[in-house]
């Protein structure tokens, strides 16, 4: 079955199954601020970076906000993730919320949080 019809365009469909899959996210996810933790927290991922000078490799996690904006509002996640505590939260969780809600700032200011080279800001 083909998600796309001739003219490029998708399908009803699909287009039912992204509403029905950004309803479960919704209810899954989006109705605690535990929840929207744990959504921003399966989306964090490891980039590392190593050059010719470093003896060992640099890594960070980052969090791809355009992915999730696919299917959550993300003023919605921030809202949430705002009202977790992180002394509640393990440094995973903790950083991928931190970096959620820098990358948010960066999109809300009109820039593409996940173009940046993610080392630029480490230096």
């Amino acid at each position: 079955m083909a998600w796309c019809d001739t003219r490029g365009g998708f399908d009803a469909g699909f287009l039912v199954f992204v509403q029905m899959f950004r309803a479960w996210v919704s209810s899954n996810f989006l109705n605690s601020p535990r929840g929207a933790v744990s959504l921003v927290t399966s989306f964090a991922q490891r980039v590392s970076s190593m050059s010719t000078a470093d003896k060992m490799p640099r890594t960070l996690i980052t969090v791809p906000i355009g992915n999730i904006s696919e299917f959550a509002d993300l003023n919605t996640v921030a809202d949430l993730l705002r009202e977790v505590n992180n002394d509640e939260l393990t440094d995973k969780e903790r950083i991928a919320k931190s970096r959620f809600l820098s990358g948010k700032a960066m999109k809300d200011s009109g820039e593409d949080p996940d173009q940046r080279f993610p080392f630029a800001e480490e230096s």
